[in-house]
This record gives structure tokens, C-alpha cells and sequence, in this order.
């Protein structure tokens, strides 16, 4: 739930778009281990959107979503 809610944030679907409240409601699905979240945070952290370029917390989130078993996730770190 708190990630699709991130995400309605985020591309401002039924709401007008709000980055913070959509970091807010994805970090919330991240410490549920939800790991489109972990991604999804990950992703950002990667490429500097909304939180800043990150590399080294990125690579710890995806090697994060790996060993929960996501695929795209060891596929990128292979």
C-alpha cells in the first residue's frame, strides 16, 4: 500500500505531485522490506534523482533487494 501511494505521489496520479511525500511513503515500504521500494530508492540514489547521486548506498540496496531473491537485482550486480 505505502508504495503505490508513493507512487501516486511521485507522478502526481489523482494528486498533485509531491517528491517529499512520495520519498516519504516509499521509505516507509523500504523498512517493511518491500523491495520495489528498496529498488525504487535505489534507483534514485543511482542516478541522483530526488535524493542525490548515491553509489554506494545504491549498490547497498540492490545488493539488499539480491539476497531477498529480486532477479533484476542480481542480474545488475553480476
Amino acid at each position: 500500500g505505502c508504495f503505490r501511494i508513493g507512487e501516486l505521489y511521485e507522478l502526481g496520479l489523482g494528486v498533485s505531485i509531491n517528491i517529499e511525500k512520495a520519498l516519504e511513503f516509499y521509505f516507509r515500504s523500504k523498512k517493511m522490506n518491500y523491495i520495489p521500494a528498496i529498488k525504487k530508492i535505489a534507483e534514485f540514489h543511482y542516478v541522483g534523482k530526488h535524493l542525490g547521486k548515491n553509489h554506494d548506498e545504491s549498490f547497498k540496496l540492490f545488493r539488499k533487494a539480491s539476497e531477498m531473491g529480486d532477479i533484476e537485482s542480481q542480474e545488475l550486480l553480476a
